[in-house]
């Protein structure tokens, strides 16, 4: 499975390995929308054979959003949950492709992004011209969010301009990885444990290695401001207490 485990002293180094060899290894796609949507490819050219995630038309053929009214299209893969263990570095690499021309004013955009105490936050965003060329390696720091399980998702998002038109064959998405040196993170100042875009975590760096903090509430037991006129609650992975109309003590 895509878990790690939780044994005493066990410490997988690779607690994802997705390379897409003959399906879409447990991503899902949200319904198609304007006719495309994620899907498994076979391709000649993928970077680990014999396929790839795809994003674009079911059968491979070329794609052409015409000049025109704007329209968007955005569409969602969910992906794995991966634990990631209390203390440990963690880093997600991925292989993209993103194979279309687009003109001005015009959007090809792949966007990864994950759940963590109930707010989104964005790992990643990738614009066609970044990645146009050919399979393009990224790395994002998953360090921060150490002790927690990370749902992976993948939004792809076409947005058609009055001027431009876009055209290609879609996104390819390969090799998807979650790697560990299974011991905490390195550093030599706190730079180098900053919260990777996790708004909750605070991160410093001590006698060379990385601590992280979470100041956020995952769920409505960790909000109690001992007011029994307020409703507690955690909102965005923020505690906040309303007043309670018409309470007294």
């Amino acid at each position: 499975g895509h878990l790690a485990s939780t044994a005493p002293g066990c410490c997988p180094p690779q607690p994802l390995n997705t390379a897409f060899n003959g399906s879409s290894d447990g991503w899902a796609s949200a319904p198609a929308k304007n006719g495309f949507d994620w899907h498994y490819k076979e391709m000649a050219n993928a970077k680990s054979a014999p396929g790839a995630l795809h994003f674009g038309n079911a059968d491979g053929s070329p794609i052409t959003i015409p000049a025109g009214p704007v329209v968007t299209t955005l569409v969602v893969a969910d992906g794995p949950s991966v634990l990631l263990l209390p203390g440990k570095d963690a880093t997600l690499t991925m292989q993209v492709w993103l194979d279309m021309t687009v003109g001005f004013n015009a959007t090809a955009q792949l966007r990864v992004y994950t759940i963590h105490n109930g707010v989104e936050v964005t790992l990643l965003t990738v614009q066609a011209a970044q990645a146009k060329s050919g399979w393009t390696p990224f790395t994002i720091d998953l360090s921060p969010a150490a002790g927690s399980a990370l749902p992976l998702k993948f939004e792809a998002k076409f947005v058609s301009s009055q001027f431009a038109a876009l055209s290609g064959t879609g996104f390819y998405v390969d090799d998807v990885q979650v790697n560990s040196n299974c011991a905490p993170k390195k550093c030599t100042t706190g730079a180098n444990c900053a919260n990777g875009g996790f708004g909750c975590i605070a991160g410093s760096c001590t006698n060379g290695e990385c601590g992280y903090s979470n100041g956020c509430c995952g769920g409505d037991s960790e909000c109690n401001d001992g007011n029994v006129c307020t409703a507690d609650k955690c909102i965005g992975g923020k505690c906040q207490f309303a007043a309670i109309a018409g309470c007294c003590v």
